[in-house]
C-alpha cells in the first residue's frame, strides 16, 4: 500500500473512531468525503497531481483531527455562534474536500446531440462539478465534432479535450478557494 493510501485509511480509521462523539453525527457528507476518496492509483503516480495530492491529503487530516477534538474547540476554529453554524463550516470544509477531489480525478460524460437546425448529430463532452447542495452538475462543455456515433471521436482530440476541461475545473476551484 502505498503511503497515501495509508494515510488515507489512517484518516478513515480515525473518523470511524470519531464521529459518535462530535457534535456532527453520522452525517452523510462526512461518510461520503472523508470515507472513501475513489482515487486511482494511477493518478497517485502522476507527478502532475503531486501538489494537488498533498493539499487534499492535508485538508483531510485537519478535518478528522479538528472533528476528533473537544466540541469548543471545533466551535471556536469555526467561529461558530450555534451548532447551524458549525454544521454551515464542516460542510464547507467537505465541499471544498470534494471538489478538490473532482480536479484531482476529474468526471466527464459524452452525450449526442442533434442539432436543431441542421439536424446533424455531434458529440459533446462534460466536464461535471459539485454545486454547493454536493450534487453533481454540468460545469464545462465542449462539442467534439460532427459525428454518428462516439466511436468515429478521435482518442488524441478526447484526451486534450479533457485535459483542457480539466484545467477549466482546477481554475474554478482555485478561483473559489484562493
Amino acid at each position: 500500500m502505498s503511503e497515501e493510501r495509508e494515510k488515507i485509511h489512517y484518516t478513515r480509521e480515525v473518523f470511524e473512531s470519531t464521529r459518535n462523539n462530535n457534535l456532527y453525527g453520522y452525517n452523510r457528507f462526512i461518510t461520503k468525503v472523508l470515507g472513501d476518496p475513489d482515487i486511482t492509483d494511477k493518478t497517485y503516480q502522476n507527478p502532475a497531481k503531486a501538489n494537488l495530492l498533498r493539499e487534499l491529503d492535508l485538508m483531510v487530516s485537519e478535518l478528522a483531527s479538528e472533528l476528533e477534538k473537544a466540541p469548543e474547540l471545533l466551535i471556536e476554529k469555526a467561529k461558530a455562534k450555534n451548532v447551524l453554524e458549525l454544521n454551515q463550516y464542516i460542510d464547507n470544509q467537505l465541499l471544498k474536500i470534494a471538489r478538490l477531489r473532482m480536479v484531482i480525478e476529474p468526471e466527464f460524460m459524452t452525450n449526442k446531440q442533434v442539432h436543431t437546425q441542421t439536424q446533424r448529430p455531434y458529440i459533446i463532452l462534460r466536464a461535471l462539478w459539485l454545486d454547493d447542495n454536493m450534487r453533481k452538475i454540468k460545469k464545462f462543455s465542449v462539442s467534439l465534432g460532427s459525428s454518428d456515433s462516439l466511436d468515429n471521436i478521435d482518442t488524441v482530440i478526447v484526451e486534450r479535450e479533457k485535459f483542457n476541461l480539466s484545467k477549466m475545473l482546477e481554475n474554478l476551484y482555485k478561483e473559489t478557494y484562493q
